[in-house]
């Protein structure tokens, strides 16, 4: 007995159900980038892992007196990376056993960078196909089009700034100074979280 070298019925039905699948991965991919662009956002508080890294981190220099800092991403803005630096310092005085403490110095950078931004889009679309199937004497095409998923992923150039702030501070006990260089500790950590 001979076997039979045409192709099953159901060929083109595996070769949609890959296709689909295909297709599902695709716009699973999509998704992914899609959301992991969305993701971006301000800087969290939080310690920063490095000198180069975002986020704050403190180093003493005196008994009393240190320097903090907090580095922001391009996504927060110049006032929020300054109350994360002075919240910092607060909670750093209430460590330190300290009540409030006055900036002997501060400072503010921008940090400029022209690179791009990660911008996404989905496109639906149809794809051709021509389907041929083939008898003992003869052979016929159907052409058909097929749904897919199209992506893409663009990287435009456009100036970004961040910021990175800077306090000096000195720690004293007692009741704070009433000037515009003195905080009391507890009262500016309950200022700034209740913006945050």
């Amino acid at each position: 007995m001979k076997k039979s070298s045409k192709k099953p019925a159901n060929a083109v039905a595996g070769y949609q159900t890959t296709f689909h699948t295909a297709t599902r991965w695709i716009a699973l991919f999509a998704a992914t980038v899609v959301l992991a662009a969305c993701a971006s956002g301000h800087t969290p508080y939080m310690p920063a892992q490095n000198e180069d890294s975002f986020g704050y981190r403190e180093s003493a220099l005196g008994e009393n007196r240190y320097r903090v800092t907090f580095a922001g991403n391009s996504f927060t803005s110049s006032d929020q990376v300054q109350d994360y630096t002075l919240l910092r310092a607060a909670e750093l005085t209430i460590q330190k056993g300290y009540d409030w403490f006055s900036v002997a110095n501060r400072d503010t950078a921008t940090i400029e960078d022209s690179t791009g931004d990660v911008s996404t889009s989905v496109g639906y679309s149809t794809v051709p196909m021509v389907e041929t199937r083939c008898g003992l004497l003869t052979c016929s095409s159907r052409y058909s089009t097929y749904p897919t998923l199209a992506t893409r992923v663009d990287m435009p150039d456009r100036d970004r700034k961040s910021y990175t702030s800077q306090l000096e501070i000195v720690m004293q006990h007692g009741t704070a100074e009433r000037d515009a260089d003195s905080y009391d500790a507890r009262e500016l950590i309950d200022v700034i979280r209740a913006r945050m």
